[in-house]
């Protein structure tokens, strides 16, 4: 089988917060949303879609609005991610929130037979997941992470740059992703299930 390598930077800042993920290639567009979702630590309540070139792709779940949004959105996410011709150095995008306020591109940093079990892993990455309906936040701090103080709302003063918002926004312990992957991507999974009705994927 082979197997996709996949790193996954956040935009506008994809050298500071990013994951890189090892997924079987049968993995469908659903679950690799779910575990995109998971190791960067959001709370997995908001529609997601993808974008491969000009083609919009959306969970099922979230079809409806999806598609009032923007009449473009293919439903098409139990597809399989090899069916959308990956290889090596190819990108595409993936978006959280309505109307795709929180991106990430997605590059292909290896497609190659591989052994071993068809799980999920979690490789490697950098800096603390997302701060959902505090983004602004995260992104003065990659805006000026080169400074030794910065301003922080929770106190309303400039703090020292290891101390705001009380993150470490340059380790990530991949080992802990990965765990917390596996004990939440079902719950995740049923609860984007329950949220709306399921509609067939055509």
């Amino acid at each position: 089988m082979r197997k996709f390598r996949l790193r996954i930077g956040y935009l506008p800042f994809p050298e500071s917060l990013y994951r890189v993920l090892m997924v079987p290639e049968n993995i469908t567009l659903d679950s690799l949303g779910y575990a995109i979702l998971l190791a960067f630590e959001a709370r997995c309540n908001k529609l997601y879609s993808y974008r491969f070139g000009k083609r919009k792709v959306v969970s099922r779940i979230d079809y409806p609005l999806a598609k009032s949004l923007d009449e473009s959105y293919e439903l098409d996410s139990e597809c399989s991610l090899c069916s959308f011709g990956l290889e090596e150095g190819m990108t595409f995008s993936f978006f959280y929130g309505r109307g795709g306020d929180i991106q990430f591109q997605v590059l292909v940093e290896s497609a190659e037979e591989a052994e071993g079990d068809e799980k999920i892993h979690i490789l490697s990455g950098k800096g603390a997941g997302i701060i959902e309906e505090n983004r602004h936040i995260l992104d003065y701090y990659f805006e000026n992470e080169g400074e030794d103080y910065l301003y922080s709302p929770l106190v309303g003063r400039k703090v020292k740059r290891e101390d705001y918002f009380g993150f470490d926004f340059s380790h990530y312990d991949a080992k802990a992703g990965e765990k917390r992957l596996d004990e939440h991507i079902e719950d995740v999974r049923r609860n984007y299930r329950e949220a709306t009705p399921m509609l067939p994927c055509i």
